[in-house]
């Protein structure tokens, strides 16, 4: 009797537990991409690359001097410079920048989409739309 009453309270201590249903295909792959370091160091390094392919593009600061020089008879009197200068290079040079700079960017987001081959699968599996890669900054 005891046994019996001891089988009892289990099957309802079973059946009262809620079910947890398993996790479904869709859901186990997009947990896999989002902790994917792979997808996630790609992206990284994509932000970088193409938040750093910039920093050569524009020109140098100018510079800013002054000058305060003192005659030395007394009639010459006391003198006041102020100078202001820019330097550049040679226009092509500006623009085999923009083209490498592109050209790094370009690599990066293929990296990036190598990278991201197995979200766009779950992407098609899911239905969402896969996350473009847009070269916006030009």
């Amino acid at each position: 009797m005891n046994s019996l009453k001891y089988i009892l309270n289990s099957i309802l201590i079973l059946l009262s537990l809620p079910a947890s249903p398993q996790a479904s295909l869709d859901s186990l792959m997009i947990r896999v991409v989002n902790h994917n370091r792979t997808v996630s160091t790609a992206s990284q390094y994509f932000e970088t690359v193409q938040t750093g392919s910039r920093r050569n593009l524009y020109l140098e600061n100018p510079e800013a001097g002054f000058a305060y020089l003192w005659g030395s008879p007394a009639e010459a009197g006391n003198r006041r410079d102020l100078g202001v200068s820019q330097s550049f290079a040679f226009p092509t040079v500006y623009t085999n920048r923009s083209k490498l700079s592109k050209a790094e960017v370009e690599k990066a987001s293929q990296i990036l989409a190598a990278s991201a081959i197995l979200p766009s699968k779950i992407n098609h599996i899911t239905g969402d739309n896969p996350v473009e890669i847009s070269d916006s900054m030009y």
